[in-house]
């Protein structure tokens, strides 16, 4: 591929980690908000509510890491594409 077709993939990836980073902190705060709510909570009903919610969260983080380290992977292979390409480019000069 050609050098500006990698740059354009390095690009979108790094905005595409860049937001599942963001949300990976958006969710790691609520489920610190609700471990400290289901420790507070007096009532069984409250209890289980916060414990529900927390299990979600971090239901959706283990699925972002996973997407995460998927895009980090095809990151990677462009980053390598593009030094090549840039090799190729420099021998051609």
């Amino acid at each position: 591929m050609s050098l500006s077709t990698e740059a354009t993939y390095l690009y979108s990836y790094s905005k595409e980690i860049e937001r599942v980073h963001k949300e990976l902190h958006k969710l790691s705060k609520k489920i610190e908000h609700h471990a400290q709510k289901h420790a507070k909570a007096t009532k069984d009903k409250h209890k289980e509510k916060h414990k529900k919610k927390h299990y979600e969260s971090s239901t959706k983080i283990k699925k972002l890491i996973e997407r995460q380290k998927h895009l980090l992977k095809e990151l990677h292979h462009h980053l390598i594409k593009f030094h090549e390409d840039m090799r190729k480019q420099g021998k051609k000069l």
